[in-house]
């Protein structure tokens, strides 16, 4: 059975039309996804974030353990810092993705829910003696704020308060009476935060978030959002058969000036090497149909890649699409063919992001 969020009820009382996606039932909408999308991009929207989790991690040895099993240097983050990262396996290949913030008496690990048993499984799996802890803080519940309007509509509900500037930066706030862990976090390409708040108080947080103006977004146009963005998902992009390089998240993923981490070997080795074989890339397809996952793209009838997600840009106004594909055809301008059931259709390699907002 799917996992429900706290939220669930009221979700239903705003006419979302929900979706069972990842083992977690969750709105796909609650009125039209392209006005949602808009909304994102013009003013600021309210997403329920309950498929994600917090992992706190507690113990004196937790920064020397944690900057052995994550990619990216946990070291040197200072208090109330925070960074993206990957949990590898030996052979440098991808377990999990997680964001990681630096608190003075622990670090948490926001985790997408579906890989938390396995991640933990790893993380466990490396303590020997040492003084470390895990604890899935299971009270709380993420929300996010997405948005130019975003800075805007906190200060109206919190008067005086400073949100964090940094990406990953976070800081303990009250929000209309609700007590919240406030992180930087722009998921969809504008500024944006998460708010961790208690299960028991999300109901009422959300209610006043979106009273000050937030539109409640869906699963859609989140989706819609982060493919302008050019903002790979693990599970759908990439996954466990992937290095952090093929799916092109190293430059924020990975550190390679610290010391020894698990996967570090591999790693390093295609980083002096140059290149992988293959490595996410962006497309603008020339006309319908929408391209779906694990499409097959061609060069000369030849497979080159696949696709990985597609949809119809709301901002672009064309069918932009992720895939998986070879370095002898990854440069900017290269058509090739994507064949899917529907038919074949062309296609152009596009730099990613796709969407960028302008400066000013």
């Amino acid at each position: 059975m799917a996992h429900r969020s706290p939220l669930d009820n009221l979700h239903r009382s705003l006419g979302a039309i929900l979706q069972e996606e990842g083992g977690w039932e969750l709105p796909v909408r609650y009125r039209d996804p392209i006005e949602e999308h808009r909304a994102v991009r013009e003013r600021v929207g309210l997403i329920d974030l309950a498929f994600r989790t917090l992992i706190r991690v507690t113990g004196t040895e937790r920064i020397r353990f944690l900057n052995g099993m994550l990619s990216n240097d946990i070291a040197q983050l200072e208090e109330g810092k925070g960074c993206y990262a990957c949990l590898l396996n030996p052979q440098g290949k991808i377990l999990a993705d997680v964001n990681v913030i630096a608190l003075s008496d622990c670090h948490l690990l926001e985790i997408d829910a579906r890989w938390k048993e396995g991640a933990l499984d790893h993380l466990n799996k490396y303590v020997i003696a040492d003084d470390v802890a895990f604890q899935e803080l299971t009270d709380d519940v993420l929300l996010a704020l997405q948005g130019p309007g975003s800075p805007t509509l906190l200060e109206r509900l919190a008067p005086g308060i400073i949100p964090p500037a940094a990406e990953h930066q976070s800081t303990q706030v009250t929000i209309d009476g609700h007590p919240c862990r406030l992180t930087r976090a722009s998921m969809t390409g504008e500024e944006g935060y998460t708010l961790a708040t208690s299960v028991k108080g999300a109901g009422s947080l959300w209610q006043a978030l979106h009273a000050a103006g937030a539109t409640p977004v869906g699963m859609a146009a989140l989706n819609t959002l982060r493919l302008e963005a050019g903002i790979p998902w693990f599970g759908v992009d990439f996954d466990e058969g992937n290095f952090p390089q093929e799916a092109g998240i190293e430059d924020k993923a990975v550190s390679f000036t610290k010391g020894c981490y698990i996967g570090q070997e591999f790693v390093i080795r295609i980083a002096h090497r140059g290149h992988v074989n293959r490595r996410i890339a962006g497309f603008a397809v020339e006309r319908e149909p929408i391209p779906r996952p694990r499409d097959r793209i061609l060069h000369d009838d030849k497979e080159v890649g696949r696709i990985t997600s597609a949809a119809s840009s709301p901002t672009l106004g064309k069918i932009i699409a992720l895939g998986m594909l070879r370095r002898e055809w990854q440069a900017p301008g290269t058509v090739l063919q994507i064949n899917s059931q529907d038919g074949s259709v062309p296609a152009r390699v596009t730099p990613l992001p796709f969407y960028r907002r302008p400066s000013g």
